[in-house]
């Protein structure tokens, strides 16, 4: 072998980054990026609840220290979706 060469693929050698490399690069962008939309996601759904009155919160079944609980465990969606499906059952739609 020559100074200089090496036993590596020509596109390894060139990138100094083989095609593993660039899908966990590709990867920790992807996971990256759904953490951010989770969390914006989460961000939003704090301010929009902190938005509601005593009222309109009672209605639902939340106190406002129980909020940040529930965005961040994404409990909310549950009891939302627990509450729609005891409202659809003493309606007697099912």
């Amino acid at each position: 072998m020559r100074t200089g060469q090496t036993n590596l693929p020509p596109e390894v050698a060139r990138d100094g980054a083989g095609p593993g490399v660039d899908r966990a690069i590709t990867s920790l962008l992807k996971r990256s990026w759904r953490a951010f939309v989770q969390w914006r996601h989460q961000q939003s759904l704090q301010a929009t609840l902190h938005g509601l009155s005593e009222r309109e919160l009672t209605d639902i079944g939340v106190t406002r220290g129980e909020i940040e609980y529930l965005t961040r465990r994404g409990t909310i969606d549950t009891l939302r979706d627990n509450k729609a499906y005891l409202w659809i059952l003493s309606r007697g739609v099912m």
